[in-house]
């Protein structure tokens, strides 16, 4: 997880529990808003409830001597801000996360043209590939980082573009890089592998602490059983030569191209990361 999206997600942590407090308080169900006037320089505190007769009109209660239902009152107009309040910050931050680029030499590589891509590390004096040497799984990033032949496949649709530079062919496979990006796992996308004399093209590829590839198929119309029928020949074939589900092969399934960033994250977490 990048350093900006890291203080994102801790204030949007704060918020939702900011919100749940407030919602906590409205949910006592006290009726109306206070109101003040002066008396003789006294101040005077009511409850003022309107009527249920469709009239328009309100009834006061005086609350001088009832403290607890003015700091009712008073919680219940504070937490009402309070969540308008918040709903604006957590629409600023989903902005923010959709829109930020974390700033890392890899990432700028990533963007180069292709003559640049394939210098030597150390050759840019402004860190260059010091992403590597500081990453947590640095052989896999390495690996990562060096040529491979990528699916040819419509290669056009590939049109999407990641923070990172790397073009997906879909939203959900945008999020499921972007979600691989911001934990630091190294990947290749579409990477051809040959299985059974056949070439085929995993959306996901990572390497092991052992040296050996293993692969995620982003699965994400399992209600379309065209669909189903193509990744069930594709499947099988996997497995006719061992890359098999949860050993050398991860899948990930949707319906109707929903994305569930919480299980994608459980899977990076635990399916992902135990092994590199």
């Amino acid at each position: 997880m990048g350093y900006i999206e890291h203080h994102v997600k801790e204030m949007q942590n704060f918020l939702e529990n900011e919100r749940k407090r407030c919602e906590r308080v409205l949910a006592n169900g006290i009726k109306g808003t206070l109101q003040r006037e002066i008396n003789g320089g006294n101040p005077l505190y009511f409850q003022s409830v309107s009527r249920s007769d469709g009239s328009g009109k309100y009834s006061r209660r005086l609350l001088n001597n009832h403290p607890e239902i003015i700091r009712q009152l008073a919680d219940k107009e504070y937490a009402m801000k309070a969540i308008e309040l918040i709903e604006k910050d957590e629409e600023l931050l989903r902005y923010l996360e959709s829109h930020m680029t974390e700033i890392n030499p890899e990432a700028i590589i990533s963007m180069l043209k292709p003559a640049y891509k394939t210098l030597p590390p150390g050759t840019f004096s402004l860190g260059s590939r010091e992403i590597v040497k500081d990453s947590k799984w640095k052989m896999q990033a390495e690996w990562a980082m060096q040529e491979y032949e990528q699916s040819k496949y419509k290669a056009g649709e590939r049109c999407i573009q990641t923070s990172s530079g790397l073009y997906v062919r879909s939203k959900s496979e945008l999020v499921v890089a972007e979600r691989l990006n911001n934990y630091g796992v190294p990947f290749r996308y579409e990477q051809v592998i040959l299985v059974g004399g056949s070439e085929l093209a995993p959306d996901f590829s990572f390497l092991d602490r052992l040296k050996k590839e293993f692969y995620l198929e982003y699965c994400g119309m399992m209600d379309n059983p065209e669909y189903v029928k193509g990744f069930m020949t594709k499947r099988n074939l996997y497995e006719r030569f061992g890359i098999n589900q949860w050993d050398d092969m991860i899948y990930l399934f949707e319906r109707g191209n929903r994305i569930n960033i919480r299980e994608i994250d459980w899977i990076i977490e635990n399916r992902i990361i135990p092994r590199l």
